[in-house]
């Protein structure tokens, strides 16, 4: 009977021991999981008028756009660079601005610096 007592306190310190460890595991999950979230804030996609040309942007690689395009908040962008927003106003996009896929107009050579994007690397 004691061999039974000693067996049973035995596995119910080292259940509590491994019980520990696994939380501490799971905090250091959720902070990596949250570092990685705060440093994509910065948009790796936009769309940009150079030259007369409507181009989407993937980071620093630049793809020329043969059609209109509609964001996922209901932005339409025109290749001639007419930005139709959901509620019908109009604004036209000049050369060296940008729109993130929100549909929000940024000075492009800050959100290039943001990036850490060489502004003279363009890839047409």
């Amino acid at each position: 009977m004691k061999k039974l007592f000693i067996i049973c306190a035995a596995v119910m310190v080292s259940a509590s021991t491994f019980a520990q460890t696994e939380k501490k595991a799971t905090s250091t999950t959720t902070t990596t999981t949250t570092t990685a979230t705060v440093e994509t804030k910065i948009p790796q996609e936009y769309y940009m008028m150079k030259d007369g040309v409507l181009l989407y942007y993937q980071g620093a690689v630049a793809t020329p756009q043969q059609a209109n395009v509609t964001l996922k908040n209901g932005t339409v962008i025109s290749t001639t660079g007419e930005i139709t927003h959901k509620s019908g106003s109009k604004v036209s996009l000049p050369n060296n601005q940008c729109v993130d896929t929100n549909g929000n107009i940024r000075d492009c050579d800050k959100m290039r610096s943001e990036l850490k994007i060489d502004p003279t690397q363009d890839n047409k």
